[in-house]
Parts: C-alpha cells; sequence; structure tokens
C-alpha cells in the first residue's frame, strides 16, 4: 500500500486475509486459504478492457508472513488494493472503521440514505 505518511492519503480497506493464510488471484477470483476454510472473493473489473483482459492473464500468489495482511476495498470491482499493490504491513494499518457517515451507488450516482450513519460490524 502506499505509504500514507509519505503521500498524505489514509485509505480504508477490508482486511480479508491474514498471517499465515495463503491467497491465489487469477483471472477474476480471489481465493483464500488457511488451516479452517477457502474463501472466494469474485470481481470484475470495470476500470477498462484492456486493465481487465491484463488482470484476466495476471495470476499471482502470495503466502502471508508474520504482519503481512491482504486487504481489498468494498466496492471490489472499482478498488485499487491489495491485488494491485500486495500485502500491507500491521504497521500500515492504523485504525478501525465504526461508522458509514456517507454511501452512493456507483452505477448511477444516487445516494444510499439507508446507509447512512450505519455502525460496521
Amino acid at each position: 500500500m502506499p505509504n500514507t505518511v509519505s503521500c498524505g492519503k489514509r485509505y480504508i480497506k477490508r482486511v480479508i486475509a491474514i498471517p499465515g493464510d495463503t491467497i491465489f488471484v487469477y483471472s477474476n477470483l480471489i481465493s483464500i486459504k488457511n488451516s479452517k476454510y477457502i474463501k472466494y472473493y469474485p470481481f470484475i473489473r470495470k476500470e477498462n478492457q484492456k486493465f481487465l483482459n491484463q488482470i484476466l492473464n495476471d495470476k499471482k500468489y502470495y503466502v502471508l508472513r508474520s504482519g503481512q495482511y491482504f486487504v481489498i476495498g468494498d466496492n471490489i470491482d472499482y478498488s485499487v488494493d491489495s491485488r494491485d499493490f500486495g500485502p500491507i504491513s500491521d504497521l500500515s494499518i492504523i485504525g478501525k472503521p465504526i461508522l458509514i457517515y456517507w454511501s452512493v451507488n456507483e452505477e448511477d450516482k444516487t445516494l444510499r440514505v439507508n446507509r447512512f450513519f450505519n455502525f460496521i460490524r
């Protein structure tokens, strides 16, 4: 993840894999395997077809070491996250979100008012 201190930006991402997990990113799927389960996260990148073709042909494999985490954005089809920059260090994690302040539907740009001020589980 970009160094949030040097670039002055902070990102909110969801941690989906922790130290000891094995992650495969291929085609339009993220597969996470640990000693208890295998979980899949399907996605379709929509930015442009050239980028999608690159992702479909690009296969990545990670075994997370101590202090490494794999993160994705909740808007998985549009997010820039560990699929792009790889696992992040625990030193990059500075907090935990607790509340949805603002929510917009990316498809039609309408406000999702029913999500405003909902607590994050």
